[in-house]
């Protein structure tokens, strides 16, 4: 049960709605780069705390 009612323009119930149940991850690479020349790339650095 909704907290609150639909607002008449919200998309049907099945808006949510999946045909399987499997999970799919997937992964892309890091763009190390930027895409133009006008800055240089910055190199990674380790997270501390």
């Amino acid at each position: 049960m909704a907290s609150r009612p639909s607002h008449p323009s919200s998309p049907s119930p099945n808006f949510l709605y999946w045909e399987n149940e499997k999970v799919r991850l997937d992964y892309r690479p890091v763009h190390m780069n930027p895409l133009d020349d006008e800055i240089e790339s910055i190199p990674p650095k380790a997270r501390v705390y």
